[in-house]
């Protein structure tokens, strides 16, 4: 589901849990469908809105041979953006919005992070390596972060899609390993959870050093950032 600024939501239909193909239809708060779908897609999965625009992950059909974006807008429009050409049979299963820099961001395992551009309805690289298994949008929605299996750690200014600082924070990650480490960023720091250690380790985004580590569990697997972020002691 993706809510609008007008009220309305972006739901899914399917002909039965986890089975393409699948539709998206506008529906108000009291469930009533205010804008049908046009678009039938196969196997929707991910999804982010900027409030007027909402963007699905999908194949392009229930055959899932080719993929891409299902792009729904609170007025009903509906339309397909396409993956790269030769990008094969995959879809961006996870779709974030820089809401700072305004931008989607689509990404992908096995073929990388791409930034979803609505105006001239294309998809583009903006890191197009097999071995990244982590990416997200800081906080704010200012930059992004990639965490590929070697440990390096790239940072994406999502004003101008260019990288800005890359270097190893972290051991190398087996492509196999069914817990994987899990990222999350602010503005400041990146924070990543690593299941074999029980800890967190803070990463300063400047020098890309690690300025302390958190014992939280023997082994975290999810992470979520909350509040606001702040240097000041609960005495200052």
């Amino acid at each position: 589901m993706a809510a609008f600024d007008n009220g309305t939501y972006a739901v899914t239909s399917a002909p039965a849990s986890g089975k393409s193909p699948n539709r998206v239809l506008v529906i108000d708060k009291q469930g009533k469908t205010t804008h049908a779908s046009t678009q039938e897609v196969g196997a929707i999965h991910g999804n982010a809105t900027d409030g007027a625009n909402a963007v699905f992950g999908a194949f392009t059909s229930a055959e899932a041979t080719s993929g891409g974006v299902l792009v729904v807008t609170s007025n009903g429009e509906q339309r397909m953006i396409a993956n790269p050409a030769g990008f094969g049979a995959y879809r961006l299963g996870s779709i974030y919005y820089a809401a700072a820099a305004r931008k989607f961001i689509g990404f992908v395992a096995t073929k990388g992070a791409y930034l979803i551009d609505l105006s001239s309805n294309q998809i583009t690289p903006i890191y197009a390596g097999t071995d990244a298994f982590q990416c997200k949008v800081d906080y704010a929605g200012n930059r992004l972060l990639v965490l590929s299996l070697d440990g390096k750690l790239r940072v994406y200014d999502l004003a101008s899609n260019r990288l800005i600082k890359e270097g190893n924070v972290i051991g190398t990650t087996d492509s196999g390993a069914t817990y994987k480490p899990v990222l999350e960023a602010t503005n400041r720091f990146a924070y990543i959870a690593l299941p074999t250690t029980g800890e967190v380790h803070q990463i300063n985004l400047e020098t890309l050093a690690t300025t302390t580590k958190h014992k939280v569990s023997a082994k975290p697997v999810r992470l979520t950032l909350l509040g606001f972020e702040s240097s000041e002691g609960h005495n200052d």
